[in-house]
């Protein structure tokens, strides 16, 4: 449904209504926050508001009206500059991001004050009272202000719901083009459900992007659950969703797992320390503070294989993680995600926790490896296991491990329909729908890999739903 997304201060509600008002009037769709606290009441919302589902949160139904509005109406004022106008200020940069701002003042607000250079933009005059011209004051010593000459407000309220108009038809003239000539993003098959894999990496990023430190995490899955496009998935999609903005600075820093136990520690900083351009001879605190300045966390990413999985391996990723505790002890105020990937051999579907098999010339099975690497995130491990193998246990080390990256299901497919192909027709829906059935009926255990889905949901979305 085609509407528009009302941003302002909740003191200003008294302010917008007006031009809410001049909208409904012009049979325009409206969204905005708690329209009841502006006066409007509940059979007034069912007619001429635009709601997001019942029983989502507010910060979520923000998140969803402002991704799907054509446009975003921003009802600039002095309230706009308060530094605790958080989500007001978000809502006017990803409107602008989008290329859907449409600005408009609703106080005396002096557009060049405007921080993010918003003034820059146009922004119409739609105050409902202005200053007294004769500079007549209030007792308080304060301006007196008039109500605005009724014909003037009406012109300008008629001219910039014109012109709102003619963006809503040029928007829309966009999108339709864009549906018939550009084929749709070809990654889009590989955004099926990982939730499980993919909020507590959102979740860490989210909360040290606020409050610096450092949130170790092990990511693996078998080479056909497409480790490699899930981090893609991370920095192209679900990062930038979360942060509203740029995610993060990758950086690959090269595994030590050839040179002595030892020298793990110095090895890793040499080659981290390369990565960010730094010399490698770069102190501990030197590489702290050069990821202070990148302002944004820095994901760290490191590649093991099965293969290469050796007796000395978890306590090099000891060495990892004991480097990075002494990294974060500098107290420089960064943010990093340092991150440890494996790529499982090719796994058929129906497998949980863990894959069967082993990989060629490897000298643990993967369920030995994946074992290994569980006892690592544990909190607290008692004395003995793996002993014989490491030479001791060892106590938490504050590694998050997300669940190893799966098979997918109904389930997955069914909720990737509904999100992903919300403009699709419900004959194009039932086609994906069929098509999925065939490929699920043919594994014979009611799921499959993603690479073989997105293989498959590739052909037919560049076949019957792109290019539309």
């Amino acid at each position: 449904m085609t509407f528009v997304f009302v941003s302002h201060a909740n003191t200003d509600k008294k302010r917008v209504r007006h031009i809410v008002d001049a909208l409904i009037s012009a049979n325009i769709k409206v969204w905005m926050d708690n329209p009841l606290a502006a006066g409007y009441s509940a059979d007034e919302v069912r007619a001429h508001f635009h709601r997001i589902k019942a029983g989502t949160s507010w910060k979520d139904e923000i998140e969803d009206a402002l991704r799907d509005a054509r446009l975003v109406i921003v009802c600039f004022s002095e309230a706009f500059k308060e530094p605790r106008r958080e989500v007001f200020r978000e809502e006017a940069i990803i409107a602008r991001q989008g290329k859907k701002l449409v600005g408009c003042r609703v106080d005396d607000v002096d557009p060049t004050t405007l921080p993010y250079d918003f003034g820059k933009a146009e922004i119409k005059d739609l105050r409902q009272d202005l200053p007294d011209p004769g500079g007549a004051r209030t007792l308080l010593g304060q301006v007196k202000r008039l109500p605005r000459i009724v014909e003037d407000l009406d012109a300008a309220l008629q001219l910039f719901v014109e012109d709102l108009r003619a963006r809503l038809h040029a928007r829309n003239d966009d999108l339709a083009r864009n549906r018939q000539h550009q084929a749709r993003d070809p990654f889009l098959p590989f955004l099926v459900d990982r939730t499980d894999q993919e909020e507590s990496v959102e979740h860490a990023i989210e909360e040290i992007a606020k409050t610096g430190g450092v949130r170790p995490f092990f990511v693996a899955g078998p080479e056909n659950e497409c480790l490699l496009e899930f981090r893609d998935r991370l920095e192209r999609h679900a990062i930038p969703r979360r942060l509203k903005g740029p995610s993060w600075q990758a950086l690959t820093v090269e595994w030590p797992d050839k040179q002595p136990l030892a020298k793990f520690g110095s090895l890793y900083q040499r080659r981290l320390a390369d990565a960010l351009g730094l010399s490698s001879a770069a102190s501990q605190r030197e590489i702290a503070a050069k990821l202070a300045d990148l302002q944004i966390p820095a994901a760290p990413l490191s590649f093991l294989s099965p293969t290469g999985f050796k007796q000395d391996t978890a306590k090099r990723i000891e060495a990892w993680l004991e480097f990075w505790r002494e990294l974060e002890a500098e107290k420089l105020g960064f943010a990093a995600v340092p991150m440890v990937w494996m790529k499982f051999p090719k796994a058929e579907p129906g497998w949980e926790n863990c894959p069967p098999g082993r990989a060629v010339s490897a000298l643990f099975s993967n369920d030995q490896i994946w074992a290994i690497i569980e006892s690592l995130g544990r909190e607290h491990q008692k004395p003995g296991w793996f002993g014989g193998m490491f030479g001791g246990g060892h106590q938490g080390c504050g590694l998050e491990i997300p669940p190893m990256l799966h098979p997918i299901s109904d389930d997955h497919v069914s909720a990737w329909t509904s999100k992903h192909l919300n403009d699709a027709t419900p004959g194009e829906r039932a086609e994906v729908m069929s098509v999925w059935g065939k490929i699920c009926t043919a594994s014979k255990c009611g799921s499959v890999s993603l690479q073989d889905f997105a293989k498959t949901m590739g052909r037919v979305l560049d076949g019957s739903l792109a290019g539309r």
